[in-house]
This record gives structure tokens, sequence and C-alpha cells, in this order.
């Protein structure tokens, strides 16, 4: 089910494939911030854990500490602030959860005229240039071949099986915005059915509708796609309005 916060402009859908362990959070009007935006995909390796309960345990925390300890620290310098809030989530993490479990996740605080986005490993991130959505290029790449390196992934919370390889971190990627400027957000897993130029060519099809509709376009055309292989978490933060 799509929900809708019409006055944000704000939608999001969860698509469980079979795991279940994406999660989304919202703050309204929060530690001085208008809007906090979490969405984190949980994950527990199968072959130790068999009812997915970590995964999503492990990213509904994440989904509440990073955003707390983020706005709670005073550093001027945004970078500095989200690698600091990073690694201080991870600490905790690691202190308390065992090997194989892991999250990657992406936020979006919002206050007044401005946006931050911040992202830790294989979150799909996408802004909206008045013509078409677009990756940061402050954004990452950080996919890997899991049979050579045992991750898909180099950037993420937990998994302290990995975290005494120097490949392996928790470090973000940072990017700031004016808060009119429209935001896509999606799990890895969308990636097994949209490509980013399919994704262009959805929005360009739908044209000016309203992120409700929007929302609920899109999973009808991932559902009917039917290439799905995890579970799929899409978000829009306002309006693709085409120039």
């Amino acid at each position: 089910m799509t929900i809708h916060l019409k006055e944000l402009h704000i939608a999001y859908n969860l698509i469980p494939y079979k795991r279940n362990q994406d999660v989304v959070r919202l703050q309204l009007h929060t530690y001085g911030w208008d809007v906090i935006i979490s969405m984190v995909d949980g994950y527990d390796s199968p072959d130790l854990y068999k009812d997915n309960k970590k995964g999503r345990k492990l990213a509904k925390e994440v989904s509440r500490l990073y955003p707390f300890l983020f706005v709670k620290d005073s550093s001027i310098e945004v970078l500095f602030r989200a690698r600091r809030t990073a690694e201080a989530v991870d600490l905790q993490i690691l202190s308390r959860y065992e090997q194989g479990v892991a999250c990657v996740a992406a936020f979006v605080f919002q206050k007044k005229n401005k946006q931050i986005l911040v992202t830790v490993g294989s979150v799909f991130a996408y802004l909206w240039d008045g013509r078409k959505w677009f990756k940061p290029k402050e954004i990452g790449d950080y996919s890997l071949e899991p049979r050579q390196y045992g991750s898909d992934v180099s950037r993420f919370f937990g998994g302290k099986e990995n975290k005494n390889k120097p490949l392996f971190s928790c470090q973000p990627d940072v990017v700031e915005t004016d808060a009119d400027i429209p935001v896509f957000l999606a799990t890895d897993g969308f990636e097994d059915v949209f490509s980013l130029k399919d994704l262009n060519a959805f929005t360009a099809h739908i044209k000016n509708r309203n992120p409700k509709v929007f929302i609920e376009e899109l999973t009808s055309a991932i559902k009917r796609n039917k290439k799905q292989k995890d579970d799929i978490t899409i978000l829009l933060k306002g309006v693709p309005k085409i120039k």
C-alpha cells in the first residue's frame, strides 16, 4: 500500500519479495528539522539466520539511530558530520550484532530551503534536473562481485566479519541541494527491474503526476515486469515536473 503525505509531496511503497527487511521511517518537525527520511535495507546471512529477523531489526535501529545522532552533532561541515555520525552508529552496531548482519541506507534531512542527502552503500538516490533523473556525482558505486569479495557492496553498517579489511567501511556520501529539488530513492532490488534509463522513460510517460500516483504506477510497473529478485522499496519526495 502506498503511503502518501500529501502536504509534504512524499510517497513511498514497500514491495517485499521473500525477506521483508526494508524499513522506511519519516520524522516530521523533529529536532528542528522539517522532514527527516530514513530508508534502510537490512540483511542477515541466510546461512546463519533462518528467520530474517536480525536484518530487519538492524534496519529499524539504524533508521532511528542515524538521524538522532546526526541532528545532535553540532559540526557545521556536513560531510564531516555525516562521517562522524556513521562511525558512531557503526561502533554501536558492531558491539551488539553478530557477524552476517548488515545494512545499507539513505537519509534525507530537510530544513527550510535546504536538504541534505546521505547514503551509505548501495541504495539508489537520484535527483531531478527539470528534464530527467540523474545520479549525483558525489554518490559513488560500491558494488562488488560477491563470489570474489564475500560481499556485494563495500560500504555498510555492521558486517563485523569484514570490517577488519581495508576495502570495507561505513563511510557515507553526501549531497546538499535546495529543498525543492525532487528526490527519488530505491533499495538495491530496484536495479533488477528498472535502470535509470527505464525510470526516466517511465517518468516522461506519466508527465507531471503527484507523488502518490507516481509511486502507485511505478509499483504496478515493477509487478508487471516479473523480474523482482529482492525486496524493493521506492520513495519520491517532490514533484518531478518536466520543464
